[in-house]
């Protein structure tokens, strides 16, 4: 019954048009009144290698009163900043982390956004750039996406942090535990918030990272669009334990049949498993992820 009520109200945010005015006013937002958990929350897919990126400007406050009180990212550590765990570390003892690393902030209590304006200017922005869609600018769409971005989340400074040159994220990650450090440069992303005109592939990737930023802590979607674009980019592993699902430096591209499945629905399940164009594994990519 949840389920059915979670559904309904899902269908009725995406039979509304893309209104930025609309989602910045609303944001379609999974309330904890229908009850259980997100669904998202169990699909979350841990952010690879940007995590210290999102930290900045955009997660030190609360939404204002009258919303509904979404996720606030991750918990600042004593220190005052944001730390994350980067993927792919064998052998791994997690109590090492508790205390030393970011985690995510969410209770049975909280409410969870499906999308807002800040994802909907992002998703302008990328169409304007690449297939001249829209009446505005890519630039306008941009920078609309990071305001609202900064809006949803109750805090100030969007014009200095979209006017910044610096170039982020760092080129070194350093463990929060151990305190080893490894370059990622050549990984993710590397690029500044400022627009760049005339450099449209730069820009891309301006928009891909803000976007990515934005979407915390939706890694649903976030995945899908780096399987979609390969932006902004993840940490890779070096070597994977299973390489029969996925091949060394590469990512998991798509979620596998259930077993249950090829037990109870047999035939639906080998045929569509025959679409795939490969085997039913962790590392096949689906039709539309191609840019990786």
């Amino acid at each position: 019954m949840n389920g059915q009520r979670l559904l309904s109200g899902a269908a009725l945010h995406l039979c509304r048009p893309l209104s930025t005015t609309i989602l910045a006013e609303f944001p379609a937002e999974h309330p904890h009144a229908l009850g259980g958990l997100h669904p998202r929350l169990f699909l979350l897919i841990v952010g690879e290698g940007n995590l210290d990126e999102s930290a900045e400007g955009r997660e030190e406050k609360l939404p204002p009163k009258g919303k509904l009180l979404p996720v606030k990212p991750s918990i600042v550590l004593s220190d005052g900043t944001f730390h994350g765990v980067r993927n792919g570390m064998p052998n791994v003892n997690k109590d090492n982390y508790i205390t030393n690393a970011s985690s995510m902030n969410y209770t049975t209590s909280s409410s969870m956004k499906w999308m807002d304006a800040a994802e909907t200017n992002f998703l302008l922005a990328e169409a304007k750039l690449r297939f001249n869609l829209g009446t505005k600018s890519a630039q306008e769409y941009y920078e609309a996406g990071i305001k609202a971005s900064f809006d949803y989340w109750g805090v100030s400074g969007a014009d200095a942090y979209i006017a910044d040159t610096e170039k982020r994220p760092l080129e070194n990650y350093t463990d929060p535990y151990n305190n080893r450090t490894t370059n990622v440069a050549s990984m993710l992303t590397y690029t500044s918030n400022k627009w760049e005109d005339g450099n449209n592939s730069e820009n891309l990737k301006k928009i891909a990272l803000q976007k990515w930023i934005a979407l915390f802590p939706d890694g649903q979607e976030a995945w899908s669009d780096m399987r979609r674009t390969g932006l902004p980019g993840w940490v890779r592993i070096s070597s994977y334990g299973y390489q029969s699902e996925v091949r060394d430096g590469e990512m998991i591209s798509r979620l596998k049949f259930p077993t249950t499945e090829y037990s109870n629905n047999s035939a639906n399940t080998q045929a569509a498993a025959s679409l795939l164009g490969g085997a039913d594994a962790a590392g096949t990519r689906l039709w539309w992820d191609v840019k990786r």
